[in-house]
């Protein structure tokens, strides 16, 4: 082994002499290569979309897809409107006039539903007939206080456009389900389409219909906003809600904080690396490589026109920290060996033989890590470990690349080193820990074990809880707004049940629809401490009131026929009628239809349980008579946030096996790669701890922390170990192997860890709950890393090696 490490170190060693020589020519490549990849961010594209999470074969995506290819999309936007009075010509003029200004002013529109084009179902002398409440519109007050007793009386309509208390009214804003340009279909695409004899299409057009994509979905809440900001400064109170603003305004809010405090961070570094090393060259080198290794990497995504997934946001932060440890310890122990009198060339190459290969080793370790991910079923995540480790790896090569050819071609002026370089404040915090862990191995170790015990019982309490709708301000108005649609209209958020007879117009079965009024009665009564759902729709209401309008509105016919003759009757003058809200429901054979589910905005790991507890109902209920499935995006959310969950656990399990492994064959001990372990383990198990303490909840964003962390500790370990095991099997004793490590790498360590938590501490002024969270647990992961590898580490090493022979 050590053979091996000793012929890397020569090669090494001979790079820098070539670099040294020709820096330039290194300097150009690098930057042309980056330049290069840096024209690629042309091309960036965001996917914020729930359904980017599962690939596309995942059963619930093909579910959501089969659903929306047959009934349309059933994530819509919502406009909630408050007003004195509903029923009043005034405001049912500003009401059209905002109807016709979203058909006629917003791309990708399908339809707008609202009070004026609710419908009603009624008799006639053929039977009845599908109109709107408002044809004829009504001409003066008495007409419309019928129109509002005939309204208020239709139970379909309550908590769905009406609220309970008449002050509130929703528009649904309905995008279209396919991304498609009709004039560049081509000619004969429609040449396959075949029908029945009812004119029913068999055979669909031969042509490839991609879903409408998350960035046109963000454009229409864009637009929407954009045509209800003058009707409020016209003093209408409306509040946008559905799951398309929310994703809209968490994304935007995401990528505008991230903007923000990155840059702000990377300033804070850039200030205490000044402060810390107290000369140009120790600022402009590392932000040149933390620069050439991020243009690198997003060029590279853009390449393979990866989308950029919210997971993936924590990419930059992982890079900067990653990036600034490689070249903080590089330049570290450089400008230890340039102030002391060295030559440069004979400084760049001690300092490569004492840091390249821990830094390899680090590179290697963390790189491991984050390759666990690939292969996740949740797709950002396996992007988000594939393109980490290439980061690493990245800044590993620039760093051992550009730092010494940057290092020789600039002139770097000497310090002077104190006469007694360890007293200053680093010097003397070095110090102490040096003599705290070898006087007193037994009680940190102690002291750690009583950690692991209060951070293990922490662990255990540490909730699962993932809502998105909480990271944002509460001032912020999505929010806002999402909160008071779900106060007065019970919710805004779709759940999908697909009913399926199995048979061509099963739905005209009697039992079957029987089984779906009951289940609707269920649903809309279904309570439980933390929601209750709202409203469902679905075909029992259509064929209860067409019953009902088939018996001149006798209100004890709205019920469902018991004959199977009577209900083909009905639902065949409804679908003639002219009606579209059949074709929201039910497939063109009467086959399978849709019941939608509204629920308020819940906690994400809510879904799961609920979807669930109405499958198996259901699936009981409808036993012999139907299959049931459940879809939609909330119910793929809910699955997404257990997979992520199961991914990641098993990845961190993975890459803890992965770095255990590797440091057992760097130390050339199982027994030392083992016991170097536990200053890893120790913050990242004290920081999850530490969440329960704070009450920060264990969600889809704080449990990529300890992705991060992972490298953080990691890192320090493989330092201090590969030091430590030079120092002591060059015959120092292990106290010395103690002070000298900590007194050139420890120097490093402190700097670096210095540097990342007063960077990442900026987040703590974010907005946003989630990115202060964020902020908040990697600098504390950070300290604990540090202090981990000050105290810890040195007290392991002096119980194992203080009494041994040599």
């Amino acid at each position: 082994m050590r053979q091996w490490k000793h012929n890397i170190e020569l090669k090494l060693v001979r790079l820098v002499e070539i670099i040294h020589r020709h820096p330039g020519r290194f300097i150009s490549v690098v930057v042309a290569f980056t330049l290069l990849m840096a024209t690629q961010l042309w091309f960036v594209r965001f996917d914020t979309s729930t359904e980017s999470f599962l690939s596309d074969q995942d059963p619930d995506i093909l579910a959501l897809n089969a659903s929306r290819e047959q009934y349309g999309r059933s994530d819509f936007i919502l406009l909630t409107i408050r007003a004195d009075e509903i029923f009043n010509f005034e405001f049912l003029t500003r009401l059209q006039a905002l109807q016709d200004d979203l058909e006629h002013h917003v791309n990708w529109v399908d339809d707008v539903d609202s009070l004026l084009t609710a419908r009603e179902t009624r008799g006639s002398s053929d039977g009845f007939v599908v109109g709107d409440y408002f044809d004829p519109y009504p001409e003066t007050q008495q007409q419309l206080d019928v129109i509002r007793d005939k309204m208020n009386a239709d139970p379909l309509l309550q908590d769905m456009l009406i609220s309970a208390d008449g002050h509130y009214t929703t528009m649904t804003i309905r995008p279209v389900t396919y991304d498609i340009d009709e004039s560049a279909v081509p000619s004969d695409a429609f040449d396959d389409m075949a029908f029945s004899d009812d004119m029913t299409v068999l055979v669909e057009p031969a042509v490839e219909r991609p879903l409408l994509p998350a960035a046109k979905m963000d454009a229409m809440v864009d637009q929407v906003a954009a045509i209800v900001e003058p009707y409020r400064q016209q003093g209408m109170e409306l509040y946008m809600g559905g799951m398309p603003v929310v994703s809209h305004g968490l994304t935007r809010s995401m990528i505008r904080e991230m903007l923000m405090f990155m840059p702000l961070a990377m300033i804070t570094i850039v200030i205490f690396l000044g402060l810390l090393f107290r000369r140009r060259e120790g600022v402009q080198f590392p932000m040149i490589v933390v620069l050439m290794t991020m243009l690198t990497l997003a060029g590279l995504i853009c390449l393979l026109r990866i989308p950029v997934m919210l997971p993936m946001m924590i990419v930059p932060t992982f890079i900067l920290t990653v990036t600034i440890g490689d070249a903080v310890h590089f330049m570290s122990i450089f400008f230890d060996y340039y102030d002391q009198g060295m030559e440069k060339l004979e400084a760049l190459k001690r300092t490569m033989r004492l840091t390249a290969i821990p830094i390899i080793l680090t590179s290697l370790t963390t790189a491991a890590g984050l390759l666990s991910f690939v292969g996740a079923p949740i797709i950002p995540l396996s992007y988000l470990g594939f393109f980490s480790a290439i980061g690493v790896v990245i800044a590993l090569s620039y760093s051992l690349i550009l730092i010494p050819a940057l290092i020789s071609r600039f002139e770097i002026k000497r310090k002077a080193i104190p006469a007694a370089s360890n007293n200053t404040a680093i010097g003397r915090f070095i110090d102490w820990h040096i003599r705290t862990s070898i006087r007193f191995p037994v009680m940190i170790m102690v002291i750690t074990v009583g950690l692991f015990l209060l951070a293990g019982w922490g662990i255990r309490q540490l909730e699962f809880s993932h809502n998105p709708l909480k990271w944002l301000p509460k001032h912020m108005e999505a929010r806002h707004a999402i909160e008071t649609i779900d106060e007065h209209m019970g919710g805004s958020i779709p759940v999908e049940i697909i009913i399926d007879t199995g048979v061509v117009n099963g739905l005209y079965n009697p039992d079957v629809l029987h089984q779906m009024d009951a289940a609707v009665t269920w649903l809309e009564g279904y309570k439980t401490p933390d929601f209750a759902v709202a409203k469902v729709s679905g075909l029992t209401y259509v064929v209860k009131e067409s019953n009902q309008a088939l018996h001149n509105g006798d209100p004890a016919e709205y019920v469902i026929p018991d004959d199977r003759a009577v209900i083909a009757n009905e639902l065949f003058i409804f679908e003639n009628s002219g009606a579209d809200e059949l074709k929201r429901i039910v497939d063109s054979q009467f086959q399978q239809t849709r019941m939608v589910v509204i629920m308020p905005w819940i906690d994400t790991t809510l879904y799961r349980p609920f979807q669930d507890e109405i499958s198996a109902r259901l699936q009981q209920q409808f036993e012999g008579l139907a299959t049931v499935e459940i879809t939609g995006v909330a119910p793929v959310l809910g699955k997404t946030l257990y997979s992520v969950i199961r991914t990641t656990a098993r990845s961190y399990a993975i890459a803890f096996a992965v770095i255990a492994v590797m440091l057992m064959i760097m130390l050339s001990s199982i027994r030392l790669g083992l016991i170097a372990m536990i200053p890893n383990l120790l913050p990242i198990v004290c920081m999850m701890g530490l969440m329960h303490y704070l009450d920060i909840p264990l969600d889809m964003f704080t449990i990529l922390v300890a992705s991060i962390a992972i490298g953080i500790a990691v890192d320090d370990t493989v330092h201090f170990m590969h030091h430590f095991r030079e120092y002591y099997t060059n015959g120092h004793d292990v106290r010395d192997a103690i002070t000298r490590t900590l007194h050139t790498s420890g120097k490093a360590m402190l700097t670096t860890s210095i540097v990342l938590c007063c960077g990442f501490g900026t987040l703590l002024a974010s907005s946003m709950l989630n990115v202060r969270n964020f902020g908040l647990l990697i600098s504390i992961t950070i300290a604990l890393a540090l202090i981990a590898d000050f105290l810890l580490s040195p007290a392991l090493m002096m119980r194992l090696y203080d009494k041994k022979k040599r």
